[in-house]
Order: structure tokens, then C-alpha cells, then sequence
């Protein structure tokens, strides 16, 4: 019978560990196995081709009783390593607290959970569902990805975009952006020209004083507006919200247009040489009065 026995790190003990054990003799078809027994070096010192002795070993298996076992195993040997220095535990410590660094963060020796694997200034930030929330005023906290802070409020932003609140809006999730006190225009479809509003012709901006949109373009236009101008003998002026023609003559054809081309006022003087006309909606009007056209701003 032949048996081997591993090599080991010194341990403090002689025990030896079997690894194999081969029978030899048995006739093909007998049922013998061997009963393990017990092996041990000649002591647990450090040392290479150390004795091992076996003791314990039998027989077993239906055809045992056929066979003997001669002998117990011997003339084996192996060696004792001497142990090497395992590495020692590196703890990582925050403040007097043991810390993780993979999942948490240090800061003023106090632990914290990292934010979607992201440290944070706890003064600053601070985690909420997962989601590293950012400081706004004093007690106000906001999502970046969601939100922006303007003067210590927290606003929501505007299909992604920040703005600023006091010259730009969120409507419908369009930016707005502000012209004249009241108000608003999407610059995708208008534009501001002396705080008014007005729609953009064909895609394009236009000066309202030089051009005009007619048909979904833009006609550029030599003749400035001014404020008050005369049309011969006629003057046309704005008071408040009104057109004003004066020294206007009797049987006087009057028709005032919008820059879209659309009529909105028609008369023919009958009466006084003054005609006071009411505008609903400020902006730039096209005013003929006879055979005169002259363009005016209703602000």
C-alpha cells in the first residue's frame, strides 16, 4: 500500500494530511478498501523530508476478510514551511467610526451614505431618494436635473432650460421671454419691437418702422413711422391710445390696417375735420386717409 502526504505551513501541530492512498495485491473484481487511519510528522518543527507515521489503517470492503494488511504505511515524507506573515487588516476609520469608502464618505469625522455613488457636502447637499439634492436659501433644497434656484427660490425649469424669472416665464412648457412691463412673447413664433409683440413673418424678425409682413413676407418699407406725421394737409397723430387725423376734408376716404393687411377701421368723413379713432391692440397700423398712406405705432 502506497500513500502520500501534502506539504504544510507550520501550524504548531505534527498532524499530516493524507492525500492518497493506493492498494496493491487485490485480485480484479474483489471488493477491498482501505480504512483510513491516522498520519503524523516526527514533530511540528519547521523542516523539509520530515518521517511521517501512519497508525490505524485496515482492511475493509466484502472481500477484506480474503486479504491482510502487512504492515502499516511508512518510508514517507514531507515538508513543514515555516508560516508566512498573513497581511495585516487595514480598518479605515472616520473620526472613532470605521468607514467604507466604497459606499460611504468622510466629512468632520461623521459617516455618510454616498448619493448615487457621489460624495456630498452635507451643509450644501444632502440625499433624497437616491437623488443629490442641492441647497437653495436656507431652508429650501432642489434637483438640478429638474430644477434651479433664483435668488434663494427654488423654480422648476422650463422644458430643461433655467430662466430668469424676471424677464422670462414657463408657459405651457414654452420659455417666455419678457417685452415692455406686461408682456410675453415665444420666440419660436414672435419677437419684441419697442415693447410690442409681434408674430414673426415667415420665421423672421422685422423692423416694424422699415418693414412689413404681408403674405408671409417680409416688404421692406422706405418710409420711417413717426410719431406724427402730415399727409398733405391732413395730420395723423396718437393720443393715448387713439388715432387722431385732423384738417381731414369732407368726403375723405379713411381706412386704418394692421401689419397682417387686415382692415380693421373704414369711414368716409361726412361731418368735423377731425376723425378720433379707437384702437383695441397696440401696435403698428397702416393709415390711408384719401389717397395718402402713412404707417403709425399705437404703443
Amino acid at each position: 500500500m502506497d500513500v502520500k502526504v501534502a506539504n504544510k505551513e507550520y501550524d504548531g501541530t505534527d498532524i499530516a494530511r493524507i492525500t492518497e492512498i493506493t492498494v496493491w495485491g487485490v485480485i480484479a473484481g474483489d471488493a477491498v478498501t482501505v480504512v483510513d487511519g491516522s498520519a503524523k510528522f516526527s514533530d511540528e518543527e519547521v523542516g523539509n523530508n520530515k518521517p511521517v507515521t501512519f497508525s490505524g489503517f485496515s482492511l475493509g470492503g466484502t472481500d477484506a476478510g480474503n486479504y491482510t494488511l502487512s504492515a502499516q504505511p511508512a518510508s514517507v515524507t514531507a515538508n513543514i514551511t515555516a508560516q508566512s506573515t498573513p497581511p495585516p487588516t487595514v480598518v479605515d476609520k472616520c473620526g472613532t467610526s470605521t468607514i467604507n469608502y466604497e459606499k460611504q464618505f468622510c466629512w468632520n469625522d461623521i459617516v455618510y451614505s454616498k448619493c448615487n455613488g457621489s460624495d456630498y457636502d452635507p451643509e450644501m447637499n444632502k440625499c433624497q431618494s437616491g437623488v443629490l439634492q442641492y441647497k437653495c436659501g436656507k431652508s429650501s433644497w432642489y434637483d438640478e436635473e429638474k430644477q434651479f434656484c433664483f435668488e434663494d427660490k427654488v423654480y422648476s425649469k422650463c422644458n430643461g432650460s433655467d430662466y430668469d424669472p424676471e424677464m422670462n416665464k414657463c408657459q405651457n412648457g414654452v420659455l417666455q421671454y419678457k417685452c415692455g412691463r406686461n408682456s410675453w412673447y415665444n420666440e419660436e413664433k414672435q419677437f419684441c419691437f419697442e415693447d410690442i409683440v409681434y408674430s414673426l413673418c415667415g420665421g423672421s424678425s422685422y423692423d416694424p418702422v422699415y418693414e412689413i409682413c404681408q403674405s408671409g413676407e417680409v416688404i421692406f418699407n422706405t418710409t420711417p413711422i413717426l410719431p406724427q406725421s402730415a399727409l398733405g394737409n391732413i395730420s395723423v397723430q396718437v393720443i393715448k391710445n387713439d388715432i387722431m387725423l385732423s384738417n381731414l376734408p369732407q368726403g375723405a376716404k379713411v381706412e386704418v390696417y394692421n401689419l397682417q393687411g387686415k382692415l380693421v377701421f373704414a369711414s368716409v368723413n361726412r361731418g368735423s375735420d377731425i376723425l378720433r379713432i379707437e384702437v383695441q391692440t397696440k401696435g403698428m397700423y397702416i393709415v390711408k386717409a384719401g389717397s395718402q398712406i402713412k404707417r403709425i405705432a399705437v404703443r
